[in-house]
């Protein structure tokens, strides 16, 4: 049993290898996005779907369940392969099928337990105290011997699995937090080791500490009478070697240290080196990532770098229709230093800035997607011509470097509006409910009520709601005015759609009964629609407030419905969002 949940701590080191050619360099300013990212790349770690680029949605600001979450520590582990081949006995009666490998396997290596004797409670949230207990007794660590699950916060900050982040009074516990703290298992000890297999980077500072003792040093780099380390300093650096003979990729820089992989199969491929070193035999290392070295004999330099690249970049260009969203992709990298600053802009043909977003990562790393793209609405843009540019701000020890990454040009072309009911949206004709007004399309960000403690705003549910009552009414009810708590709106001014046959509640109808729903609700009724929806925000809600007029009741796809997004307030297509979410009851104003 020891031996198997060993298996967390080596799974990095294993990985490490396996991947050496794609390792990241740096760690990404939203540490949740990036440790998902890196566990996605590792298969640790899966998205609920893919958005309209085929990029997987990780959906980190949502709860996620019990049976998430042990998924996760299997997965973790590296046993996913054991838990789905094996025959597992547990006492629970309510586990879905999907689910029953992976809780059957932690049951019976004492990583879970049920809520009952009988009842495991798979679909019900998990907040922090429960997932950090799991990860704790994979980590060598006994529930009531070593710590108390209902303060696992308590020993997680000691190990320095946590940072305080988490105690009694924690409200928010996100599939963000499970990412963050899985990735952060990766490197942190079991309790039958010593030290960690990755130790914290210290690349600023000398190893071992500041003073060179007087004794021999060994070919480990350590003192053999006082066991002082030579305290070798990192150089930042920024550029590509070509690996020329064998080697290996070491934990330190010395031949003698801990090694992760033979990197024979290699020879000829290209490393990014971020620093440099010369040990106390006068021999010069490179940096290849954190505490990952390759001695430099090995190697050729190829080129220079430049100071900040960007990665998956997409970005407007050519024709683009008015009132169509643009979603910006790009990851901003820097070996040297940090990112201070990003700003992103869209400028018009007089050079006047219309929109303006800006993020201080402090980080070498940022994904755009999850920075400045939020603040960048193109569908509000008027038509004209413009310009996208990107601005980065690095600091490091030689000072600030100012780079301007992007500089795009693009025309926005405009959309023209029929009588009556008639909505022409990216070149096609829509019926829409009456009294659709753009002061009824309302932004949930102008509201900052409902902000939460991270400074998410998580107002969609009642900023949908009262632009559906509004437009219905024609008269304003503004999402300052209606009762609205951290858990959501009360729904006081809507209800659940009901076409006479059946009341659309959650989980009692499919995606396709709820497109035709909505089209008879639309067309018959002329009322807007609020539906829950999958997509860049985890249990968001939009207003449908218009039909295709080609549309096909029977064949009915995501393209055929026009909605009000709280998120912007921006008119686009129900097919932004990669799904609906049955979950959610279907609702229409009252």
């Amino acid at each position: 049993m020891r031996k198997r949940r060993r298996a967390l701590s080596l799974v990095l080191a294993l990985v490490l290898c396996m991947g050496m050619l794609a390792l990241p360099v740096g760690a990404a300013s939203d540490e949740a996005v990036n440790a998902a990212e890196e566990l996605y790349a590792r298969g640790l770690f899966k998205g609920t779907g893919t958005d309209s680029d085929g990029l997987p949605i990780f959906d980190l600001d949502r709860t996620p369940t019990r049976n998430e979450a042990v998924t996760m520590l299997v997965r973790l582990l590296g046993e996913e392969s054991e838990a789905l081949s094996g025959t597992w006995q547990m006492p629970f009666t309510d586990v879905a099928d999907w689910a029953k490998p992976y809780v059957g396997y932690a049951y019976a290596y004492g990583l879970t337990n049920g809520t009952s004797a009988t009842t495991y409670s798979g679909s019900t949230t998990i907040d922090a105290t429960q997932y950090l207990t799991f990860v704790l007794r994979a980590l060598g660590y006994e529930t009531g011997e070593d710590f108390d699950w209902n303060q696992a916060w308590v020993l997680s900050d000691a190990i320095g699995l946590t940072n305080g982040e988490y105690d009694a009074d924690a409200l928010y516990f996100t599939r963000g937090d499970v990412a963050t703290i899985s990735w952060r298992a990766l490197s942190t000890a079991h309790k039958s080791e010593s030290e960690p297999i990755t130790p914290d980077p210290d690349t600023t500072e000398p190893v071992g500490g500041e003073e060179q003792c007087t004794h021999v040093y060994n070919s480990l780099g350590l003192c053999s009478k006082c066991g002082t380390m030579y305290p070798y300093k990192v150089t930042e650096a920024y550029f590509e070697v070509k690996l020329t003979d064998k080697a290996y990729v070491q934990s330190k820089p010395y031949g003698d240290s801990e090694y992760y992989c033979f990197t024979e199969s290699y020879i000829g491929k290209k490393f990014t080196v971020i620093g440099t070193t010369v040990n106390h035999y006068g021999n010069t290392w490179y940096q290849i990532a954190r505490d990952l070295w390759i001695c430099s004999d090995r190697c050729e330099v190829v080129a220079q770098k430049d100071f900040v690249q960007i990665s998956g970049e997409t970005s407007p260009s050519g024709r683009l229709q008015q009132g169509n969203n643009f979603g910006l992709r790009g990851i901003v990298e820097t070996a040297v230093g940090k990112i201070m600053k990003i700003r992103g802009s869209i400028v018009d043909s007089s050079g006047n800035t219309v929109q303006e977003a800006i993020c201080y990562p402090n980080a070498t790393s940022n994904n755009l997607r999850y920075s400045i793209n939020n603040d960048l609405i193109f569908d509000t843009l008027a038509s004209g011509s413009y310009r996208y540019i990107v601005e980065v701000w690095t600091e490091s020890e030689g000072g600030q470097t100012y780079t301007q990454l992007i500089s795009s040009n693009f025309e926005i072309v405009g959309q023209t509006s029929t009588a009556g009911d008639g909505y022409v949206y990216g070149g096609r004709a829509f019926t829409v409910v009456p009294n659709l007004k753009a002061g009824y399309c309302f932004d949930q960000n102008a509201y900052p009520r409902f902000e939460n403690s991270s400074g998410k705003n998580r107002g969609c549910t009642a900023t949908a709601m009262c632009i559906a009552y509004s437009i219905y009414h024609d008269t304003e009810l503004s999402p300052n005015n209606v009762a609205w708590s951290s858990g959501g709106t009360k729904w006081e001014y809507c209800t659940r759609y009901s076409d006479g046959e059946r009341t659309y509640r959650g989980n009692t109808f499919t995606q396709a009964e709820a497109l035709k729903a909505a089209y008879d609700c639309i067309l018959s009724s002329k009322m807007p629609m609020i539906v829950g929806v999958n997509g860049y925000s985890s249990d968001h809600v939009v207003t449908i407030v218009g039909v295709a007029q080609d549309a096909n009741r029977s064949s009915l796809t995501r393209n055929d419905f026009l909605i009000v997004d709280p998120y912007g307030g921006a008119i686009r297509t129900l097919a932004y969002f990669s799904s609906l979410d049955c979950e959610w009851a279907l609702r229409v104003p009252i």
